[in-house]
Formats: structure tokens, C-alpha cells, sequence
């Protein structure tokens, strides 16, 4: 699937010769089974390629032991792309983006499938309104 976005042989042998290199071509298969755009696969596969150097570097073997690195490889992506962020919310943004993709890769490769790890926002006039969510879900088709 890497040659698909990748032309040249030397860069997919190069992906593929990281130690996550079978998960990121599992993942990117994923990603395009998903209809995912295809600049998400250029902007995430490096960060993956740098999260399997980082992981074995401290001494992650497979994707289990890995796992326990996401946090750390989040902070130390933070500290390398995070020197200009101004606020808290743009720092977020980068861990964030550096952590999802590393984190998705792991639980397709891990359990077989990714799970949604957004917190809802609760119905904002529950208190006020109670049962008015689910009258607008099962009678007028809310989603």
C-alpha cells in the first residue's frame, strides 16, 4: 500500500526497514480503507516512522511495550515542533497530533480495529430540560 503514495522504492523500503514499518503499513492501509485524504498519509507516516526509532531506543520490542512510550514521544515531539507555539491550546495541538496517529497505528495493530477516544459534551439545557435530548434523538431524528 506505501506504493501508492510513495514512488520511489528506496523510501517505502525505508518505512517499511523502521521497526513500526509493518504497523505503518498496516495503518495506511487503514487510513485509505477509511477514506482518509491522502495528505493525512504524508503527514503522519514520518511521525510514525520517528515514534518506532524513538520507542526502540528505549527499549520498546513490540507494539504492547510500545504503547507505555506514546505520552513521552508526545512530549518530546512537543519539545521539537511545540518553540513557537504562543498559547497552551497550540502546544495541545501538537502533542495531540503527534499522539493520535501513534496511538491509532497501535490499537488497529494491537486489538484490530480504533476506537473513538472524544469526550461528548453533555446536552447543555439538561438540567433545565430534562428529556428534551432524548425527545429530539427518538422523535425529530437528532443525531
Amino acid at each position: 500500500m506505501l506504493e501508492y503514495y510513495y514512488v520511489k522504492p528506496a523510501t517505502v523500503d525505508r518505512i517499511l526497514a523502521n521497526v513500526a514499518g509493518a504497523y505503518i503499513e498496516h495503518y495506511v492501509s487503514w487510513l485509505r480503507a477509511q477514506g482518509y485524504a491522502d495528505r493525512n498519509v504524508f503527514r503522519r507516516v514520518p511521525i510514525l516512522c520517528q515514534f518506532g526509532e524513538f520507542a526502540s531506543a528505549r527499549g520498546a520490542t513490540d507494539g504492547q511495550t510500545a504503547l507505555d512510550h506514546i505520552d513521552a514521544f508526545a512530549q518530546h515531539w512537543l519539545s521539537i515542533h511545540g518553540k513557537s507555539c504562543n498559547s497552551d491550546i497550540a502546544r495541545a495541538k501538537v502533542a495531540y497530533d503527534a499522539r493520535n496517529p501513534v496511538r491509532q497505528m497501535l490499537e488497529l495493530a494491537l486489538y484490530g480495529s480504533v476506537g473513538p477516544h472524544r469526550q461528548r459534551k453533555p446536552f447543555p439545557f439538561e438540567s433545565e430540560a430534562p428529556g428534551f435530548a432524548s425527545y429530539l434523538r427518538d422523535e425529530r431524528g437528532l443525531r
